[in-house]
């Protein structure tokens, strides 16, 4: 039965492999299949230490040799940064992205010390392998409040996002099955150590783990594959024209402006826009041009300019000066913003408030 395992195992080890790289060579590249094919590739990993640990090695020393090949923090943290970018905004605060990544790297050097003091001293620790099993034992635990932590903010950010398109309904959707993915996998991954406090030690336990966990994670990848592509055809599907990859990158260059409002920045340059959906330069603006038949400054300009007529209905102009509020939502120069809000209503900014002030 030991050898039908080690031979399930290896395959899906392939698999899971084969579908995390698969994330990284999909066209056109964005940063949230590269941050859920890192996460995959991790997973995989920890399959693969099962697999050495169990099935193709037998000595004492490789559990511990091996251990830095079963991480549980690092792989949370790129799922983390995941949800960032296929939602298209900052989902978690960078404190808390920052802390999870400090207690990954804290995982990392803790499944090193083992083999270090072994490479330092000639002979292994009894007392430090405790320890370090012990520690590891607490990341597991860890996880459990963390994950359910960072499963149900995703959760509350995406009912939250206002739905615009189907794009959006899909995505939105998706979220929610992975939500119920992540955490079957999170309870997959704590039950060897749970089991172990009723003092119920099975090493079938950690094959059944790794079993079904890779089953989730490929089915994970497979439908966030799925996903992008239904996604960008209900977007070609809104504007007339079939064209998945340009439609798709423009939606999500619309969350940058509508959700995070990047054009309130002064200095803001289409590298900028490019770096956060990892497109080029050159790439964005045929998108922008494309869909919004504008170059990209006009584009930017547009947002600004309604970000400042939305402030003058809102009277805020009796507070503060009209440049004051022009800088505000982003333009650098006076005469910059002079020139866009006449070309743009007809008539200057004055006039245009006096019009306002009067109807009131």
């Amino acid at each position: 039965m030991k050898t039908e395992f080690e031979i399930i195992l290896l395959i899906l080890f392939v698999i899971t492999t084969f579908m995390g790289v698969l994330h990284f060579g999909k066209q056109p590249k964005s940063r949230s299949n590269i941050f859920l094919g890192i996460f995959i590739i991790l997973f995989a990993l920890s399959v693969l230490h099962i697999l050495l640990v169990n099935a193709l090695f037998q000595t004492k020393y490789n559990p511990l040799i091996l251990l830095p090949l079963n991480l549980i923090f690092l792989p949370f943290y790129f799922l983390i940064r995941y949800f960032d970018k296929f939602l298209s905004f900052q989902v978690y605060s960078i404190r808390f992205e920052n802390s999870i990544l400090l207690i990954a790297v804290i995982e990392i050097l803790t499944n090193l010390l083992p083999t270090g003091a072994w490479m330092y001293t000639g002979k292994f620790d009894a007392e430090l392998i405790a320890f370090v099993f012990a520690i590891k034992r607490l990341f597991v635990f860890m996880l459990l409040p963390l994950g359910v932590y960072a499963l149900w903010h995703v959760k509350r950010k995406s009912t939250k996002f206002e739905l615009k398109t189907n794009d959006d309904a899909l995505r939105r959707k998706w979220v929610s099955e992975i939500i119920v993915l992540i955490a079957l996998l999170i309870v997959v991954i704590a039950l060897p150590e749970m089991a172990r406090l009723v003092e119920m030690r099975n090493i079938a336990l950690f094959f059944v783990q790794a079993i079904i966990g890779s089953i989730v994670v490929v089915y994970i990848g497979l439908r966030n594959l799925n996903v992008q592509v239904y996604s960008a055809i209900e977007t070609a599907k809104e504007t007339n024209k079939y064209n998945p990859e340009t439609n798709l990158n423009f939606r999500n260059i619309q969350r940058l402006f509508e959700i995070d409002k990047i054009y309130l920045n002064s200095e803001l340059r289409i590298t900028d826009v490019a770096n956060k959906i990892s497109l080029t330069p050159n790439y964005v603006s045929k998108i922008v041009n494309e869909n919004a038949q504008m170059n990209f400054n006009d584009f930017v300009n547009q947002y600004r300019l309604n970000e400042i007529i939305e402030r003058f209905k809102n009277n805020e102009h009796q507070k503060m000066s009209i440049f004051a509020l022009a800088q505000e939502a982003g333009f650098k120069s006076k005469s910059t913003f002079q020139a866009v809000f006449k070309k743009s209503m007809g008539k200057t900014p004055s006039q245009y408030l006096k019009e306002i002030d009067a109807a009131q």
